[in-house]
């Protein structure tokens, strides 16, 4: 748009105060099913879209993940359970978190987000995994909500039973698509704000 145009005619420090409404609050909602988030939650949330979809996971297969790991720490990798010990991202124990410390060296807690995520990954793709089944229905799942139910049942595996486990996991599917709607939302506000801010710039 040339500077001669209406828009940049309006006054920056108007222009300055109308961008600042864009920026993120510290809490995050999503109505439909109350999921609020602080911003370091968010925060979280995003790098983990952002790692797998470069990784080349489909959307419903990502928000799948994320809505679980939610459940398992808060989306907090260095959160650890004060019962059981579990930690992490995905709260591993036993097997798998014996197999962390042996190529990380450290206690999933004590990992990078990134480590983690990537632990993540490589469970789901290696052909020795014995989750990549869980990856192969990530990658055909029709809807964020059925992603969410597979991870969570076949993957983390809250319960017992697979009969728990799988009740367990058709509970944290129903906000998966509010997870689903709050990304796409911020990415959209994001993006909005990095378009007023360049606008602020080349009109000065």
């Amino acid at each position: 748009m040339k500077k001669g145009s209406f828009f940049f005619r309006i006054p920056l420090g108007a222009f300055l105060l109308g961008a600042a409404l864009y920026l993120p609050l510290p809490v995050f909602a999503v109505s439909s099913n109350s999921l609020k988030l602080t911003s370091d939650q968010l925060n979280m949330a995003e790098n983990l879209f952002h790692f797998y979809e470069e990784k080349g996971w489909p959307e419903n297969a990502i928000i799948g993940i994320i809505t679980n790991l939610y459940f398992e720490c808060s989306l907090d990798p260095t959160e650890v359970n004060a019962v059981n010990g579990a930690s992490g991202l995905a709260q591993w124990l036993g097997g798998r978190r014996k197999n962390f410390v042996e190529k990380y060296g450290v206690l999933p807690h004590e990992a990078s987000w990134k480590q983690q995520a990537e632990f993540i990954q490589q469970d789901l793709t290696d052909k020795d995994s014995p989750y990549r089944f869980v990856g192969q229905e990530l990658m055909s799942a029709e809807s964020a909500k059925s992603a969410a139910i597979y991870f969570g049942r076949d993957y983390e595996v809250p319960g017992r039973t697979t009969q728990e486990a799988e009740s367990v996991a058709e509970g944290r599917a129903k906000i998966a698509q509010s997870w689903k709607d709050l990304l796409e939302s911020t990415e959209n506000l994001r993006e909005h704000l990095d378009f007023l801010q360049n606008q602020i710039q080349s009109s000065q």
